[in-house]
């Protein structure tokens, strides 16, 4: 399982109260999938992950966020393995 630097986290609480609640939801759903997962989810996973909690989620709650995130350098975009 990955190790989080304590600077990530510390990014992460001072980044999330000033987000937009649905930017937010998708920042907590990246960081639980990390934690469960151990690996960076893609756009249709962490939809797939987060619509145990609220099924009514669609892809477009997600994707547009996560390019806002990387937008802002919260997050990044990673090669996809499967792909290679």
């Amino acid at each position: 399982m990955k190790r989080v630097a304590g600077t990530s986290r510390d990014v992460f609480r001072a980044l999330q109260p000033e987000l937009p609640r649905r930017e937010a939801a998708v920042l907590e759903g990246l960081r639980n999938y990390r934690h469960v997962r151990g690996a960076d989810p893609t756009a249709y996973e962490l939809l797939r992950w987060m619509q145990i909690e609220n099924p009514t989620l669609d892809l477009n709650a997600v994707r547009p966020r996560l390019t806002a995130l990387r937008d802002v350098g919260t997050s990044r975009r990673q090669a996809s393995e499967r792909a290679q």
